[in-house]
Protein backbone atom coordinates (compact mmCIF):
# COMPACT_ATOMS: atom_id res chain seq x y z
CA UNK A 1 0.00 0.00 0.00
CA UNK A 2 3.18 2.35 0.30
CA UNK A 3 2.59 5.35 -2.59
CA UNK A 4 6.39 7.04 -1.67
CA UNK A 5 7.73 5.47 -4.71
CA UNK A 6 11.16 6.09 -3.54
CA UNK A 7 10.61 4.10 -1.06
CA UNK A 8 8.84 1.18 -3.25
CA UNK A 9 11.57 1.16 -5.22
CA UNK A 10 13.44 -0.82 -2.43
CA UNK A 11 12.05 -3.89 -4.02
CA UNK A 12 11.54 -6.25 -0.97
CA UNK A 13 8.74 -5.84 1.93
CA UNK A 14 11.40 -5.72 4.57
CA UNK A 15 13.26 -3.20 3.64
CA UNK A 16 10.17 -1.00 2.69
CA UNK A 17 8.55 -1.54 5.88
CA UNK A 18 12.41 -0.74 8.01
CA UNK A 19 12.70 2.51 5.40
CA UNK A 20 8.94 4.11 6.54
CA UNK A 21 9.78 3.50 9.91
CA UNK A 22 13.16 5.55 9.38
CA UNK A 23 11.40 8.22 7.66
CA UNK A 24 9.25 8.86 10.79
CA UNK A 25 11.33 8.93 13.81
CA UNK A 26 12.05 11.55 15.78
CA UNK A 27 14.91 13.57 14.54
CA UNK A 28 14.27 13.10 10.74
CA UNK A 29 14.37 16.54 9.24
CA UNK A 30 10.97 17.58 7.39
CA UNK A 31 12.36 18.15 4.13
CA UNK A 32 13.61 14.21 4.40
CA UNK A 33 10.25 13.05 6.45
CA UNK A 34 7.53 11.27 3.82
CA UNK A 35 5.14 13.73 2.46
CA UNK A 36 2.37 10.85 2.35
CA UNK A 37 2.40 10.09 6.06
CA UNK A 38 -0.30 11.08 8.08
CA UNK A 39 0.33 14.28 10.35
CA UNK A 40 -1.68 17.17 12.05
CA UNK A 41 -0.57 19.20 9.12
CA UNK A 42 -2.67 17.37 6.68
CA UNK A 43 -5.60 15.92 9.31
CA UNK A 44 -8.32 17.39 6.90
CA UNK A 45 -6.94 14.90 3.55
CA UNK A 46 -6.85 11.95 6.36
CA UNK A 47 -10.66 12.62 7.30
CA UNK A 48 -10.81 12.97 3.60
CA UNK A 49 -9.57 9.93 2.70
CA UNK A 50 -12.11 8.39 5.34
CA UNK A 51 -15.05 9.61 4.18
CA UNK A 52 -13.93 8.62 0.39
CA UNK A 53 -12.89 5.12 1.84
CA UNK A 54 -16.34 4.79 3.49
CA UNK A 55 -18.50 5.98 0.65
CA UNK A 56 -18.64 2.56 -0.51
CA UNK A 57 -17.01 -0.94 -0.05
CA UNK A 58 -13.73 -0.91 -1.09
CA UNK A 59 -11.27 -3.44 -1.52
CA UNK A 60 -7.12 -2.91 -0.84
CA UNK A 61 -6.43 -1.74 -4.78
CA UNK A 62 -8.96 0.86 -4.83
CA UNK A 63 -7.83 2.42 -1.28
CA UNK A 64 -4.40 2.24 -2.46
CA UNK A 65 -5.52 4.21 -5.65
CA UNK A 66 -7.45 6.45 -3.02
CA UNK A 67 -4.75 7.48 -1.30
CA UNK A 68 -2.60 8.42 -4.06
CA UNK A 69 -5.33 9.94 -5.89
CA UNK A 70 -5.29 12.39 -2.03
CA UNK A 71 -1.90 12.25 -1.71
CA UNK A 72 -2.11 10.58 1.81
CA UNK A 73 -0.91 6.90 2.60
CA UNK A 74 -3.23 4.42 2.59
CA UNK A 75 -2.09 1.93 5.11
CA UNK A 76 -1.73 4.97 8.18
CA UNK A 77 -4.74 6.76 7.35
CA UNK A 78 -6.88 3.56 6.97
CA UNK A 79 -6.55 3.42 10.63
CA UNK A 80 -9.24 6.32 10.76
CA UNK A 81 -11.71 4.34 8.92
CA UNK A 82 -11.49 1.04 11.10
CA UNK A 83 -13.75 2.74 14.14
CA UNK A 84 -16.17 3.27 11.71
CA UNK A 85 -16.84 0.38 9.81
CA UNK A 86 -18.95 -2.51 10.26
CA UNK A 87 -16.85 -5.01 8.65
CA UNK A 88 -13.16 -5.46 8.74
CA UNK A 89 -11.27 -8.03 6.95
CA UNK A 90 -7.76 -8.90 7.80
CA UNK A 91 -5.20 -11.53 6.66
CA UNK A 92 -3.90 -14.28 9.20
CA UNK A 93 -1.07 -12.60 10.28
CA UNK A 94 -2.60 -9.01 11.71
CA UNK A 95 -5.31 -10.78 13.10
CA UNK A 96 -3.48 -13.40 15.33
CA UNK A 97 -0.68 -11.16 16.15
CA UNK A 98 -1.35 -8.77 19.11
CA UNK A 99 1.73 -6.76 18.06
CA UNK A 100 0.12 -6.57 14.99
CA UNK A 101 -3.48 -5.94 16.05
CA UNK A 102 -1.60 -2.92 18.41
CA UNK A 103 0.05 -1.32 15.72
CA UNK A 104 -3.16 -1.47 13.76
CA UNK A 105 -4.69 -0.50 16.68
CA UNK A 106 -7.56 -2.56 16.54
CA UNK A 107 -9.60 -4.10 19.26
CA UNK A 108 -11.51 -7.35 19.10
CA UNK A 109 -13.33 -6.35 22.32
CA UNK A 110 -16.96 -7.37 21.78
CA UNK A 111 -16.51 -8.22 18.05
CA UNK A 112 -17.29 -11.07 16.15
CA UNK A 113 -14.33 -12.89 14.62
CA UNK A 114 -15.06 -15.06 11.45
CA UNK A 115 -12.45 -17.16 10.49
CA UNK A 116 -12.71 -18.53 6.75
CA UNK A 117 -10.38 -21.21 5.35
CA UNK A 118 -9.91 -22.08 9.08
CA UNK A 119 -9.02 -25.80 8.05
CA UNK A 120 -5.80 -23.88 8.46
CA UNK A 121 -5.39 -22.17 11.68
CA UNK A 122 -3.71 -23.71 13.57
CA UNK A 123 -0.73 -24.63 11.38
CA UNK A 124 -1.40 -20.99 10.39
CA UNK A 125 -0.84 -19.80 14.36
CA UNK A 126 2.02 -22.26 14.66
CA UNK A 127 4.35 -20.81 12.05
CA UNK A 128 3.34 -17.46 12.75
CA UNK A 129 5.02 -18.06 16.22
CA UNK A 130 7.65 -20.47 14.75
CA UNK A 131 11.08 -19.58 13.05
CA UNK A 132 13.75 -21.43 11.10
CA UNK A 133 17.73 -20.12 10.46
CA UNK A 134 19.94 -21.62 8.32
CA UNK A 135 24.07 -22.73 9.07
CA UNK A 136 24.89 -20.63 5.90
CA UNK A 137 22.58 -17.56 7.24
CA UNK A 138 24.06 -17.59 11.32
CA UNK A 139 27.81 -17.57 9.27
CA UNK A 140 26.29 -14.75 7.56
CA UNK A 141 25.17 -12.55 10.06
CA UNK A 142 28.18 -13.04 12.60
CA UNK A 143 30.25 -11.57 9.68
CA UNK A 144 28.05 -8.96 9.31
CA UNK A 145 27.69 -8.16 13.03
CA UNK A 146 31.52 -8.38 13.18
CA UNK A 147 31.78 -5.49 10.68
CA UNK A 148 29.72 -3.16 11.84
CA UNK A 149 30.91 -3.39 15.62
CA UNK A 150 34.33 -3.01 14.03
CA UNK A 151 33.42 0.02 11.50
CA UNK A 152 31.57 1.49 14.68
CA UNK A 153 33.67 0.83 17.45
CA UNK A 154 34.90 3.70 18.23
CA UNK A 155 31.41 5.68 17.71
CA UNK A 156 29.39 3.34 19.82
CA UNK A 157 28.41 3.49 23.27
CA UNK A 158 30.16 1.48 26.07
CA UNK A 159 26.75 -0.69 26.81
CA UNK A 160 26.25 -0.77 23.04
CA UNK A 161 29.02 -2.52 22.33
CA UNK A 162 28.30 -5.08 25.66
CA UNK A 163 25.26 -5.97 24.13
CA UNK A 164 27.02 -6.38 20.44
CA UNK A 165 29.78 -8.48 21.60
CA UNK A 166 26.98 -10.73 23.57
CA UNK A 167 25.16 -11.11 20.15
CA UNK A 168 28.32 -11.92 18.74
CA UNK A 169 28.91 -14.71 21.18
CA UNK A 170 25.44 -16.11 20.92
CA UNK A 171 25.64 -16.62 17.58
CA UNK A 172 28.87 -18.19 17.50
CA UNK A 173 27.60 -20.55 20.40
CA UNK A 174 24.74 -21.69 18.25
CA UNK A 175 27.38 -21.87 15.06
CA UNK A 176 29.54 -24.17 17.24
CA UNK A 177 27.11 -26.54 18.17
CA UNK A 178 25.77 -26.80 14.67
CA UNK A 179 29.27 -27.73 13.47
CA UNK A 180 30.95 -29.58 16.17
CA UNK A 181 27.22 -31.73 16.85
CA UNK A 182 25.34 -31.65 13.79
CA UNK A 183 27.49 -31.39 10.99
CA UNK A 184 30.58 -33.51 11.82
CA UNK A 185 28.66 -35.90 13.19
CA UNK A 186 26.63 -36.52 9.99
CA UNK A 187 23.25 -36.56 12.41
CA UNK A 188 20.24 -35.72 10.12
CA UNK A 189 17.27 -34.56 12.45
CA UNK A 190 17.16 -34.40 16.24
CA UNK A 191 15.85 -32.05 18.50
CA UNK A 192 17.49 -29.38 20.57
CA UNK A 193 18.04 -28.19 24.07
CA UNK A 194 18.33 -24.34 23.99
CA UNK A 195 20.75 -24.94 26.76
CA UNK A 196 23.10 -26.60 24.43
CA UNK A 197 22.60 -23.48 21.66
CA UNK A 198 23.91 -21.69 24.63
CA UNK A 199 26.49 -23.48 26.24
CA UNK A 200 29.37 -21.24 24.10
CA UNK A 201 32.21 -19.22 26.31
CA UNK A 202 30.72 -16.25 27.84
CA UNK A 203 27.12 -16.75 27.34
CA UNK A 204 26.39 -18.18 30.89
CA UNK A 205 27.25 -14.33 31.92
CA UNK A 206 24.33 -12.83 29.72
CA UNK A 207 20.91 -11.86 31.08
CA UNK A 208 18.52 -12.91 27.87
CA UNK A 209 16.56 -10.62 29.43
CA UNK A 210 17.94 -7.64 29.12
CA UNK A 211 19.36 -8.76 25.41
CA UNK A 212 15.96 -9.28 24.38
CA UNK A 213 15.01 -6.17 25.32
CA UNK A 214 17.95 -4.58 23.85
CA UNK A 215 17.77 -6.16 19.95
CA UNK A 216 14.00 -5.04 20.51
CA UNK A 217 14.49 -1.71 21.43
CA UNK A 218 17.69 -0.77 19.90
CA UNK A 219 16.89 -1.57 16.23
CA UNK A 220 20.17 -3.06 16.18
CA UNK A 221 19.29 -5.55 12.90
CA UNK A 222 17.86 -2.56 11.51
CA UNK A 223 20.81 -0.34 11.57
CA UNK A 224 22.97 -2.95 10.79
CA UNK A 225 21.52 -3.78 7.64
CA UNK A 226 20.98 -0.68 6.72
CA UNK A 227 24.40 0.16 6.69
CA UNK A 228 24.88 -3.01 4.35
CA UNK A 229 22.37 -1.55 2.09
CA UNK A 230 24.35 1.54 1.52
CA UNK A 231 27.93 -0.36 1.36
CA UNK A 232 27.12 -2.60 -1.70
CA UNK A 233 30.70 -3.66 -1.96
CA UNK A 234 30.63 -4.69 1.50
CA UNK A 235 27.28 -6.58 0.83
CA UNK A 236 28.40 -8.49 -1.74
CA UNK A 237 31.70 -9.38 0.11
CA UNK A 238 30.00 -10.89 2.98
CA UNK A 239 25.94 -12.04 1.61
CA UNK A 240 26.56 -12.90 -2.21
CA UNK A 241 23.33 -10.18 -2.95
CA UNK A 242 19.88 -8.96 -1.07
CA UNK A 243 17.87 -11.29 0.13
CA UNK A 244 14.05 -10.82 0.31
CA UNK A 245 14.25 -10.84 3.96
CA UNK A 246 17.72 -9.96 5.16
CA UNK A 247 19.45 -12.40 7.49
CA UNK A 248 20.09 -10.28 10.69
CA UNK A 249 16.12 -10.14 11.23
CA UNK A 250 15.64 -14.04 10.71
CA UNK A 251 18.29 -13.94 13.26
CA UNK A 252 17.33 -11.52 15.32
CA UNK A 253 13.74 -13.30 15.57
CA UNK A 254 15.54 -16.88 16.49
CA UNK A 255 17.16 -15.56 18.89
CA UNK A 256 14.00 -14.19 20.93
CA UNK A 257 12.23 -17.49 20.31
CA UNK A 258 15.78 -19.06 21.98
CA UNK A 259 15.69 -16.78 24.92
CA UNK A 260 12.32 -16.79 25.90
CA UNK A 261 11.10 -20.25 24.85
CA UNK A 262 7.27 -20.72 25.33
CA UNK A 263 6.34 -23.90 27.19
CA UNK A 264 4.87 -25.44 24.17
CA UNK A 265 7.89 -24.61 21.81
CA UNK A 266 10.88 -27.10 20.90
CA UNK A 267 13.77 -26.52 19.34
CA UNK A 268 14.81 -29.01 15.96
CA UNK A 269 17.92 -28.89 13.76
CA UNK A 270 17.52 -30.62 10.02
CA UNK A 271 20.65 -31.74 7.87
CA UNK A 272 19.46 -31.01 4.64
CA UNK A 273 22.99 -32.25 2.74
CA UNK A 274 23.68 -28.65 1.16
CA UNK A 275 23.35 -27.03 4.74
CA UNK A 276 21.75 -26.93 8.42
CA UNK A 277 18.62 -25.92 9.07
CA UNK A 278 17.50 -24.47 12.77
CA UNK A 279 14.08 -24.46 13.89
CA UNK A 280 11.66 -23.09 16.43
CA UNK A 281 8.32 -24.48 16.56
CA UNK A 282 5.46 -23.95 18.33
CA UNK A 283 4.19 -27.06 19.43
CA UNK A 284 0.55 -26.39 20.77
CA UNK A 285 -1.50 -23.06 19.21
CA UNK A 286 -4.13 -23.01 22.16
CA UNK A 287 -2.05 -20.13 24.50
CA UNK A 288 -1.71 -18.09 21.52
CA UNK A 289 -5.23 -17.91 20.00
CA UNK A 290 -6.59 -17.88 23.33
CA UNK A 291 -6.13 -14.04 23.87
CA UNK A 292 -8.25 -13.51 20.52
CA UNK A 293 -11.37 -15.52 22.13
CA UNK A 294 -11.27 -14.43 25.67
CA UNK A 295 -11.28 -10.56 24.29
CA UNK A 296 -13.57 -11.02 21.21
CA UNK A 297 -17.71 -11.56 21.38
CA UNK A 298 -17.72 -14.77 19.27
CA UNK A 299 -15.55 -16.55 17.03
CA UNK A 300 -16.66 -18.39 14.33
CA UNK A 301 -14.40 -20.48 12.02
CA UNK A 302 -15.51 -21.28 8.74
CA UNK A 303 -14.34 -23.29 5.96
CA UNK A 304 -15.97 -26.05 3.41
CA UNK A 305 -13.39 -28.59 4.39
CA UNK A 306 -13.05 -28.78 8.18
CA UNK A 307 -12.97 -32.30 8.89
CA UNK A 308 -12.32 -33.94 11.30
CA UNK A 309 -13.41 -31.97 13.70
CA UNK A 310 -12.14 -32.41 17.08
CA UNK A 311 -9.20 -31.13 16.39
CA UNK A 312 -10.43 -27.62 17.22
CA UNK A 313 -12.31 -28.90 20.38
CA UNK A 314 -9.50 -31.23 22.01
CA UNK A 315 -6.60 -28.63 20.50
CA UNK A 316 -7.49 -25.01 20.31
CA UNK A 317 -10.31 -24.84 22.43
CA UNK A 318 -9.89 -27.33 25.19
CA UNK A 319 -10.29 -24.95 28.20
CA UNK A 320 -13.29 -23.89 26.88
CA UNK A 321 -16.84 -25.83 29.02
CA UNK A 322 -18.61 -27.54 26.21
CA UNK A 323 -21.70 -25.19 26.25
CA UNK A 324 -19.71 -22.50 24.95
CA UNK A 325 -18.54 -24.17 21.67
CA UNK A 326 -20.74 -25.58 18.91
CA UNK A 327 -19.97 -27.38 15.65
CA UNK A 328 -22.36 -27.34 12.46
CA UNK A 329 -21.54 -29.70 9.40
CA UNK A 330 -23.82 -28.87 6.45
CA UNK A 331 -24.24 -30.53 3.55
CA UNK A 332 -23.17 -29.34 -0.02
CA UNK A 333 -24.88 -26.69 -2.36
CA UNK A 334 -24.63 -28.95 -4.87
CA UNK A 335 -28.13 -31.91 -5.74
CA UNK A 336 -27.20 -34.96 -4.41
CA UNK A 337 -27.26 -36.61 -7.53
CA UNK A 338 -24.19 -34.41 -9.32
CA UNK A 339 -21.66 -36.44 -6.92
CA UNK A 340 -20.59 -39.67 -6.74
CA UNK A 341 -17.85 -40.82 -4.18
CA UNK A 342 -16.54 -44.14 -4.65
CA UNK A 343 -13.66 -45.71 -1.71
CA UNK A 344 -12.10 -48.21 -3.81
CA UNK A 345 -10.12 -50.82 -1.79
CA UNK A 346 -9.08 -53.66 -5.38
CA UNK A 347 -7.84 -52.32 -8.75
CA UNK A 348 -8.94 -54.01 -11.93
CA UNK A 349 -6.71 -56.35 -11.66
CA UNK A 350 -7.89 -57.42 -8.30
CA UNK A 351 -4.84 -56.48 -6.74
CA UNK A 352 -5.64 -54.61 -2.88
CA UNK A 353 -4.50 -51.47 -2.79
CA UNK A 354 -2.48 -50.98 0.37
CA UNK A 355 -0.15 -47.75 0.03
CA UNK A 356 1.19 -47.90 2.82
CA UNK A 357 4.69 -46.71 2.93
CA UNK A 358 6.02 -50.10 3.56
CA UNK A 359 3.73 -51.93 0.41
CA UNK A 360 3.64 -48.94 -1.64
CA UNK A 361 6.57 -50.01 -3.79
CA UNK A 362 4.66 -53.39 -4.75
CA UNK A 363 5.11 -53.56 -8.74
CA UNK A 364 1.76 -55.28 -9.07
CA UNK A 365 -0.09 -52.48 -7.05
CA UNK A 366 1.82 -50.00 -9.21
CA UNK A 367 0.52 -51.82 -12.62
CA UNK A 368 -2.87 -52.38 -10.90
CA UNK A 369 -3.08 -48.55 -10.17
CA UNK A 370 -1.75 -47.61 -13.91
CA UNK A 371 -4.30 -50.07 -15.30
CA UNK A 372 -7.30 -49.23 -12.94
CA UNK A 373 -6.57 -45.39 -13.63
CA UNK A 374 -6.84 -46.14 -17.46
CA UNK A 375 -10.48 -47.63 -16.90
CA UNK A 376 -11.32 -44.36 -15.19
CA UNK A 377 -9.82 -42.37 -18.05
CA UNK A 378 -12.12 -44.18 -20.36
CA UNK A 379 -15.23 -43.30 -18.41
CA UNK A 380 -14.68 -39.66 -17.59
CA UNK A 381 -14.60 -36.90 -19.25
CA UNK A 382 -12.71 -33.39 -19.60
CA UNK A 383 -10.14 -33.21 -16.53
CA UNK A 384 -9.09 -35.61 -14.36
CA UNK A 385 -6.64 -35.14 -11.35
CA UNK A 386 -4.58 -37.55 -9.69
CA UNK A 387 -3.28 -36.98 -6.02
CA UNK A 388 -0.25 -39.23 -4.45
CA UNK A 389 1.11 -39.18 -0.76
CA UNK A 390 4.08 -38.31 -2.08
CA UNK A 391 6.69 -36.63 -4.49
CA UNK A 392 8.84 -40.07 -4.25
CA UNK A 393 5.64 -42.27 -5.31
CA UNK A 394 4.33 -40.04 -7.67
CA UNK A 395 7.85 -40.31 -9.75
CA UNK A 396 8.51 -44.39 -8.98
CA UNK A 397 5.01 -44.93 -10.28
CA UNK A 398 5.95 -42.77 -13.22
CA UNK A 399 8.95 -44.97 -13.96
CA UNK A 400 7.06 -48.12 -13.12
CA UNK A 401 4.19 -47.05 -15.53
CA UNK A 402 7.14 -46.15 -18.65
CA UNK A 403 7.97 -49.79 -18.22
CA UNK A 404 4.19 -52.18 -17.21
CA UNK A 405 1.56 -52.98 -20.47
CA UNK A 406 -1.56 -51.57 -20.04
CA UNK A 407 -2.62 -54.98 -20.68
CA UNK A 408 -1.07 -58.71 -21.05
CA UNK A 409 0.52 -57.04 -23.99
CA UNK A 410 -0.05 -53.78 -26.09
CA UNK A 411 1.70 -50.65 -25.25
CA UNK A 412 2.69 -49.36 -22.24
CA UNK A 413 0.28 -47.92 -19.19
CA UNK A 414 1.63 -44.69 -19.50
CA UNK A 415 1.40 -44.41 -23.65
CA UNK A 416 -2.35 -46.07 -23.44
CA UNK A 417 -3.21 -42.75 -20.67
CA UNK A 418 -1.48 -40.44 -23.02
CA UNK A 419 -4.00 -41.88 -26.13
CA UNK A 420 -7.08 -41.36 -23.81
CA UNK A 421 -5.67 -37.76 -22.24
CA UNK A 422 -2.96 -35.81 -22.10
CA UNK A 423 -0.47 -36.91 -19.10
CA UNK A 424 1.01 -33.84 -17.09
CA UNK A 425 2.69 -34.16 -14.10
CA UNK A 426 3.22 -31.56 -10.73
CA UNK A 427 7.14 -31.80 -9.91
CA UNK A 428 9.39 -31.29 -6.44
CA UNK A 429 11.58 -28.88 -8.78
CA UNK A 430 12.31 -25.23 -7.19
CA UNK A 431 11.65 -24.00 -10.91
CA UNK A 432 8.74 -26.05 -11.74
CA UNK A 433 6.17 -22.74 -13.36
CA UNK A 434 2.89 -24.28 -11.37
CA UNK A 435 1.18 -21.30 -13.35
CA UNK A 436 2.47 -22.69 -16.84
CA UNK A 437 1.34 -26.54 -15.53
CA UNK A 438 -2.25 -25.33 -15.27
CA UNK A 439 -2.21 -23.29 -18.05
CA UNK A 440 -1.62 -26.04 -20.61
CA UNK A 441 -3.93 -28.00 -18.22
CA UNK A 442 -6.63 -25.52 -19.15
CA UNK A 443 -5.68 -25.41 -22.71
CA UNK A 444 -5.82 -29.30 -23.36
CA UNK A 445 -9.45 -29.34 -21.91
CA UNK A 446 -10.95 -26.17 -23.53
CA UNK A 447 -9.19 -28.33 -27.27
CA UNK A 448 -11.32 -31.10 -26.62
CA UNK A 449 -8.82 -33.45 -25.53
CA UNK A 450 -8.99 -33.62 -21.63
CA UNK A 451 -6.17 -33.90 -19.52
CA UNK A 452 -4.92 -35.81 -16.44
CA UNK A 453 -2.81 -34.24 -13.66
CA UNK A 454 -0.83 -35.96 -11.38
CA UNK A 455 -0.48 -33.81 -7.82
CA UNK A 456 0.78 -34.43 -4.64
CA UNK A 457 -1.60 -34.58 -1.15
CA UNK A 458 0.16 -31.02 0.59
CA UNK A 459 2.03 -30.09 -2.17
CA UNK A 460 1.17 -26.99 -5.01
CA UNK A 461 -2.01 -27.55 -6.72
CA UNK A 462 -3.96 -29.37 -3.64
CA UNK A 463 -5.15 -26.21 -1.89
CA UNK A 464 -6.33 -23.25 -3.21
CA UNK A 465 -6.69 -24.06 -6.67
CA UNK A 466 -10.01 -24.39 -8.30
CA UNK A 467 -10.78 -27.23 -10.71
CA UNK A 468 -13.65 -26.40 -11.42
CA UNK A 469 -16.60 -27.72 -14.39
CA UNK A 470 -14.26 -29.43 -16.53
CA UNK A 471 -11.14 -28.54 -14.96
CA UNK A 472 -12.26 -31.50 -12.58
CA UNK A 473 -14.81 -34.15 -13.73
CA UNK A 474 -13.10 -36.65 -11.79
CA UNK A 475 -10.38 -36.53 -8.62
CA UNK A 476 -8.31 -39.69 -7.72
CA UNK A 477 -6.98 -39.66 -4.29
CA UNK A 478 -4.33 -42.56 -4.33
CA UNK A 479 -3.39 -43.54 -0.82
CA UNK A 480 -3.09 -41.65 3.06
CA UNK A 481 -0.56 -38.89 3.04
CA UNK A 482 0.50 -39.55 7.15
CA UNK A 483 3.41 -37.23 7.95
CA UNK A 484 6.46 -39.45 9.07
CA UNK A 485 6.09 -39.94 12.98
CA UNK A 486 9.86 -41.04 12.88
CA UNK A 487 11.09 -37.49 11.89
CA UNK A 488 12.16 -35.19 14.75
CA UNK A 489 9.64 -32.89 14.92
CA UNK A 490 6.48 -35.07 14.43
CA UNK A 491 8.15 -37.50 17.41
CA UNK A 492 8.18 -34.16 19.42
CA UNK A 493 4.21 -33.54 18.58
CA UNK A 494 3.26 -37.12 19.26
CA UNK A 495 4.85 -36.57 22.63
CA UNK A 496 3.69 -33.48 23.58
CA UNK A 497 -0.48 -34.53 22.40
CA UNK A 498 0.30 -37.92 24.42
CA UNK A 499 1.52 -35.88 27.17
CA UNK A 500 -1.10 -33.31 27.20
CA UNK A 501 -4.03 -36.10 26.83
CA UNK A 502 -2.54 -37.99 29.99
CA UNK A 503 -2.60 -35.37 32.40
CA UNK A 504 -5.90 -34.70 31.80
CA UNK A 505 -7.11 -38.30 31.68
CA UNK A 506 -8.53 -39.82 34.74
CA UNK A 507 -8.86 -43.38 36.24
CA UNK A 508 -6.09 -46.40 36.64
CA UNK A 509 -3.04 -45.74 35.27
CA UNK A 510 -3.23 -48.41 32.23
CA UNK A 511 -6.62 -46.68 31.35
CA UNK A 512 -4.63 -42.93 31.60
CA UNK A 513 -1.96 -44.01 28.83
CA UNK A 514 -4.36 -45.94 26.91
CA UNK A 515 -6.36 -42.46 26.56
CA UNK A 516 -2.91 -40.70 25.62
CA UNK A 517 -2.20 -43.40 22.60
CA UNK A 518 -5.16 -42.66 21.26
CA UNK A 519 -4.92 -38.94 21.45
CA UNK A 520 -1.58 -39.17 19.73
CA UNK A 521 -2.86 -41.20 17.18
CA UNK A 522 -6.09 -39.38 16.77
CA UNK A 523 -4.27 -35.88 16.34
CA UNK A 524 -1.71 -38.07 13.40
CA UNK A 525 -4.95 -39.47 11.97
CA UNK A 526 -6.75 -35.94 11.36
CA UNK A 527 -3.65 -34.31 10.37
CA UNK A 528 -3.43 -36.87 7.11
CA UNK A 529 -7.38 -36.25 6.72
CA UNK A 530 -7.12 -32.61 6.45
CA UNK A 531 -4.70 -32.92 3.70
CA UNK A 532 -6.96 -35.63 1.91
CA UNK A 533 -9.92 -33.30 2.50
CA UNK A 534 -8.34 -30.39 1.04
CA UNK A 535 -7.75 -32.20 -2.06
CA UNK A 536 -11.10 -33.47 -2.48
CA UNK A 537 -12.26 -30.10 -2.29
CA UNK A 538 -10.92 -28.80 -5.15
CA UNK A 539 -13.49 -30.15 -7.39
CA UNK A 540 -17.07 -29.25 -7.46
CA UNK A 541 -16.71 -25.46 -6.94
CA UNK A 542 -20.61 -24.51 -7.45
CA UNK A 543 -24.59 -25.14 -7.49
CA UNK A 544 -24.19 -26.81 -11.22
CA UNK A 545 -21.08 -28.54 -10.70
CA UNK A 546 -20.54 -31.97 -11.05
CA UNK A 547 -18.18 -34.66 -10.38
CA UNK A 548 -16.79 -38.37 -9.46
CA UNK A 549 -14.26 -38.93 -6.51
CA UNK A 550 -11.90 -41.83 -6.00
CA UNK A 551 -10.37 -42.84 -3.05
CA UNK A 552 -8.18 -45.83 -3.84
CA UNK A 553 -6.53 -47.88 -0.81
CA UNK A 554 -9.07 -50.27 1.67
CA UNK A 555 -8.78 -48.04 4.47
CA UNK A 556 -11.29 -45.76 2.95
CA UNK A 557 -13.87 -48.38 3.70
CA UNK A 558 -12.85 -49.00 7.26
CA UNK A 559 -15.19 -46.49 9.30
CA UNK A 560 -12.84 -45.02 11.26
CA UNK A 561 -11.27 -43.24 7.89
CA UNK A 562 -14.74 -42.30 6.67
CA UNK A 563 -15.54 -40.71 9.59
CA UNK A 564 -13.24 -38.07 9.39
CA UNK A 565 -14.33 -37.18 5.73
CA UNK A 566 -16.63 -34.31 5.17
CA UNK A 567 -20.46 -34.99 5.44
CA UNK A 568 -21.02 -34.22 1.93
CA UNK A 569 -18.81 -36.93 1.21
CA UNK A 570 -20.34 -39.61 3.56
CA UNK A 571 -23.37 -38.79 2.58
CA UNK A 572 -22.52 -39.96 -1.27
CA UNK A 573 -20.00 -43.27 -0.53
CA UNK A 574 -20.92 -46.26 -2.21
CA UNK A 575 -18.52 -48.95 -2.26
CA UNK A 576 -18.41 -51.23 -4.90
CA UNK A 577 -16.48 -53.33 -6.98
CA UNK A 578 -14.41 -51.77 -9.33
CA UNK A 579 -16.06 -52.95 -12.46
CA UNK A 580 -19.92 -51.92 -11.09
CA UNK A 581 -18.03 -48.82 -10.34
CA UNK A 582 -16.73 -47.94 -13.60
CA UNK A 583 -20.29 -48.66 -15.17
CA UNK A 584 -22.06 -46.54 -12.62
CA UNK A 585 -19.66 -43.75 -13.29
CA UNK A 586 -19.99 -44.16 -17.08
CA UNK A 587 -23.95 -43.80 -16.87
CA UNK A 588 -23.41 -40.98 -14.39
CA UNK A 589 -21.54 -38.96 -16.89
CA UNK A 590 -23.69 -39.92 -19.76
CA UNK A 591 -26.67 -38.80 -17.56
CA UNK A 592 -25.20 -35.63 -17.43
CA UNK A 593 -24.57 -34.62 -21.34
Amino acid sequence: MCINQKVRSLGNATAINERCLDLQRPGVPPDQKCPFAPSQENESAINDFRDHVLAKVQDIEDIGKIGERMGICPYYATRSVIGHSEIVTLPYPLLLQKSAREALDISLKDHVIIIDEAHNLMDVIANIHSVTISLKQLQTALEQVTVYAKKYKTRLKGKNRVYIAQVMRLIASILKYLESNVATKGLMDGTVEPSQLMSGKGIDQINPHKLSRYLQESKLARKIDGYLEKSKSLEEKVNGQRTAVPVLFQIQSFLLSLMNPAAEGRLFFENTGSDILLKYMLLDPTEHFREVVEEARAVILAGGTMSPMTDYSDHLFSYLPPEKLRTFSYGHVIPTENLTARPISRGIGNTEFDFTFEKRKSSDMMLDLGQTIVEMCKVIPDGVVAFFPSYKFLQQVLEAWKYFPSGSTGPKIIETIGLLKPLLYESQEENTNIEELLRKYTNLIDEGKGALLLSVMGGKLSEGINFSDRLGRGVIVIGLPFPNVRSAQWEAKMKYVEHRAYEKAAGPEGSRRSQAKLASREFYENACMRVVNQCIGRAIRHQQDYAAIFMLDRRYETQRIQSKLPLWIRQSLTPAPIRNTLGDVDMFFKAKV
